[in-house]
This record gives structure tokens, C-alpha cells and sequence, in this order.
């Protein structure tokens, strides 16, 4: 399946949604991942943490893989307060 790569300048995908990210600029094709966005920030697709760059481009994935869709539960800090409350 051919997708085509969207620009996050022009289009940003939705909160919460696994996509396949890359930087592509002057230096090539770099980065390339299955992360979530969550506002301005971009975490792994599991939500164990997030990257830190900013993606240029994104696509969806294909529908014969799985499509780890479920939104991100929480805004950021009381996602923290929960699951770091076991590591204080």
C-alpha cells in the first residue's frame, strides 16, 4: 500500500492517534516512527515517553497492521501524577 506522506504544516494527524512519523528536510529522510501526538508533544506509540524532535511529515498506518488508536487518556500532567505515583 502507497500512502502518501502529509506535511504537519499543512495537516497535524488527531490527538491520540499512532501514526508513522519522519523528518524529511535538506538532510535527508530521518526518524522515521510510530508515535502519537498529544498537542505540541509526540511520544512513542506505547506512551512510555516522548521524542524529542518534531516531526515534518506523517502518514497512517496501513489497515493489515494494528492500528493502536486508542486516544491517549488524560492530559499530560495527570497522566504523570498517576503513573509516576508509584515510582515516588
Amino acid at each position: 500500500m502507497n500512502q502518501l506522506w502529509i506535511d504537519c504544516a499543512e495537516s497535524l494527524p488527531p490527538n491520540g492517534m499512532a501514526v508513522y512519523t519522519k523528518i524529511h528536510d535538506g538532510k535527508g529522510e530521518r526518524n522515521h516512527a510510530l508515535l502519537k501526538r498529544l498537542n505540541n508533544l509526540w511520544f512513542f506509540a506505547d506512551g512510555s515517553m516522548y521524542v524529542y524532535y518534531t516531526p515534518t511529515h506523517w502518514r497512517q498506518q496501513p489497515t493489515s497492521e494494528p492500528q493502536g488508536q486508542q486516544p491517549i487518556q488524560g492530559s499530560l500532567p495527570e497522566r504523570q501524577q498517576r503513573e509516576g505515583e508509584s515510582c515516588r
